[in-house]
């Protein structure tokens, strides 16, 4: 993929092939060592099962303390390092649009962060952070389908209500400082979106009750 954006992405998985998620738009697949190397100036010596690193060994131009994205990715930098797999993007949208199909399908913690021109340099950030959940988020075989399939109806759905309420579900999901209360009232008002039809009053735990 010419000229594609580069991804570092963590997921706790045993897929080794690529997997095209939009033919010459978005494909993922492992990190090679290399990549590693040039992107966190680490060589892994041993991970968790979770796919952490739990052994490294720098290399010369390492220093945590100096680089920029520690302050941008404050308590997030070693869960970043760890990651284990690359998106290449033609566009920014298109990891946008598989960051939102990944936390619909289920839940977890990924990445995706930041992207980086291999050509100019440049870094593209992703917002907002995309890193809420306890695990870390598990990729099988079994979720590809599914995932493409969420990612598609994304990609196809022009709709300025959809896009507000993406924002909402992605910010309450988000590794943001957010306090608890407030990322249930942005679910909460998802709700009310989604069931309380444009130009309605009808009482939301009426609209509820009839949906379950």
């Amino acid at each position: 993929m010419e000229q594609a954006l580069l991804f570092p992405i963590h997921f706790k998985s045993d897929i080794r092939e690529d997997i095209f998620i939009d033919e010459n738009r978005l494909k993922l697949r492992r990190m090679t060592d290399e990549e590693i190397l040039d992107f966190f100036k680490i060589r892994v010596i041993e991970r968790t099962e979770d796919g952490l690193i739990k052994v490294m060994s720098p290399t010369e131009g390492f220093n945590i303390l100096a680089d920029p994205l520690s302050a941008i990715l404050t308590g997030h930098k070693a869960f970043v390092m760890s990651s284990q797999f690359i998106l290449e993007a033609k566009e920014i949208k298109c990891a946008n649009w598989f960051q939102q199909a990944l936390k619909l399908h289920k839940s977890g913690k990924t990445g995706v962060f930041y992207g980086v021109n291999p050509r100019t340099g440049s870094i593209h950030f992703l917002h907002p952070i995309p890193f809420y959940g306890k695990e870390v988020y598990s990729l099988e075989d079994g979720d590809i389908s599914k995932i493409k399939e969420l990612y598609e109806t994304i990609k196809n759905t022009k709709c300025k209500r959809y896009d507000l309420m993406m924002e909402k579900f992605l910010f309450a999901l988000s590794g943001l400082h957010v306090k608890s209360d407030h990322r249930f009232l942005e679910l909460a008002t998802i709700m009310e979106m989604l069931y309380s039809p444009k130009g309605t009053r009808t009482e939301l735990s009426f609209r509820f009750s009839l949906s379950l």
